[in-house]
Order: C-alpha cells, then structure tokens, then sequence
C-alpha cells in the first residue's frame, strides 16, 4: 500500500503531493456548479420567471457580454450556467494546471527531493513523464467529479422542462474543462526549461486569461478577432454541452496543440 500510495514511485509520490491542491479545486469546481444550480432553481423556478430572465439578458449591452459564454437557451438550467459560470470553470482548471506544471520540478529542487529522485536509476526523461503522468491524473479525476456533480445537480434542482441534462452534456462540458486546463499548463511547461517558472507561469497566464477576455469581445470589437483566433477559447466557443450544442471536433486542436507542448517540455527537460 505504501507503493501505491506514494513511496514506490515519481508519479505515486506527486500525486500524494499534490492530493490538497486536488481537493481544493474539484471541490471549488463541484461548489460553483452546486450554488449557480439551486440560485437559479430556486430565483426563477417557473417557465414564466425563466422567460424573464432570458429577457433581461438578451437586453444587457454588449460590452457586459463579453465576458461571459454565449446566451444558448439561457431559459434553462443549463444554458444559465454556460452563460454564466462557464469560462470561469476553464479559467480554475488553468490556473491550477500552469501552476501545477510550471513549478512542479522546480518544487522538487527547492525542497531537496529531487536530489534523491534524480540519485535513483531513472532518467530525466521518465522522471518528467511520471510528473506529467501525475498531474493529467489529477485534472482527469477533478473534471469527472465535476462531471458527477453537474449531472447529479441539474437532474435533482431542475424545475423546468429542459433543466435535466443528459450524461453526454456533463462528460462534455468535462472534457471541454480539463482540454483548456491542460493546454493552459502545458504552455508553461514548455516554457520552464528554457525561461523558469515565474516567467513561464506569466507568459501561460497571460495567454490563458488574454485569450479569454479577447475571444469574448471579439464580436462586439472586429480588431480583436485575429488575435482571437489564436485562442482556444475562441476555438471552442461553438462546444456548449450545457445548453445543448456540441461541437467535438473544436477540442480536436487543443487536444493536438497540448500534447505537442507536452512533449517539447519533456524534451526539453530531458536536454
């Protein structure tokens, strides 16, 4: 057990590092689902209320929707939390991710661990893969327990027709989640080898909530929209599974552009 658990191996002994900012960030994921699910359910409870609500935000000015999700079938349960909450879930699950891969050698260093990792008969190349390893673990078990909780919540609090979401919405909202989060902290850990953490946390940042903020005011603001094309939440910005649209072939990219920087961080360290 003690194997398992995290004496046996590089990717056991991260994950039993990293266990606390685990529970914090699933459980800050599952809470916002939790509280926007029953403030809706229980302030607009009736398809009249709802249709109200779907009024007062189509009448908002544009400058106020930039920073929120499209208004998709804002009159349900769902499409309120897209529009609402969405992008703040990929903006938690980035942040925890570049900080998470920026600093996670550089943590070992300064603690002295690493000195006895790198002492044992593994490569820096394995001991890069099992550090990674270990994090996508951690974001794939964080994001399934949103998924849980998102399906659970919308099925238990809904009141209206439509409220209910099917399990294929939670599994992709999920996924849509742990793709920016990944894609996020992998610019980071690409960037470590060469610049450092601080710096490469900085440059993932701003490129994580840059891209958030352009990607949302570029259709209200033309200039905006070539940047916004180097966003991966302008990208994804079709894939509402909350509100019913899907658009699976939009996380193909990030997907592709994440395992790319992956393995030039790997590389990199290894060099």
């Amino acid at each position: 057990w003690s194997r398992f658990y995290g004496f046996g191996s590089i990717y056991a002994k991260t994950l039993r590092d990293s266990r606390l900012a685990f529970m914090i960030v699933a459980g800050l994921l599952g809470g916002i689902v939790l509280a926007g699910a029953y403030a809706v359910a229980t302030g607009f409870p009736t398809p009249a209320s709802r249709l109200e609500m779907a009024s007062f935000v189509d009448a908002m000015p544009a400058s106020l929707r930039g920073l929120a999700s499209n208004p998709v079938n804002i009159g349900t349960l769902g499409g309120y939390l897209s529009w609402k909450y969405g992008p703040f879930f990929g903006l938690i699950a980035g942040l925890w991710s570049i900080v998470a891969l920026s600093g996670t050698l550089a943590s070992e260093a300064r603690r002295g661990s690493l000195d006895m990792v790198a002492a044992a008969p593994f490569g820096k190349r394995r001991i890069a893969l099992e550090k990674l390893a270990a994090h996508v673990t951690g974001m794939v078990a964080a994001t399934a327990f949103l998924a849980v909780v998102t399906y659970v919540a919308t099925n238990a609090l809904g009141t209206v027709p439509g409220d209910a979401l099917p399990v294929s919405a939670a599994v992709g909202f999920a996924l849509w989640v742990l793709l920016i989060g990944l894609v996020s902290g992998s610019v980071a850990w690409a960037l470590a080898p060469f610049v450092g953490r601080s710096s490469a946390a900085g440059v993932a940042g701003a490129l994580l909530i840059g891209g958030y903020v352009i990607s949302g005011y570029s259709t209200t603001v033309p200039a905006l929209q070539l940047p916004a094309d180097l966003s991966w939440f302008h990208w994804t910005a079709g894939h509402l599974p909350l509100a019913g649209q899907y658009d699976w072939l939009s996380l193909v990219p990030v997907a592709v552009v994440a395992l790319a920087l992956f393995a030039i961080g790997i590389v990199a360290f290894d060099r």
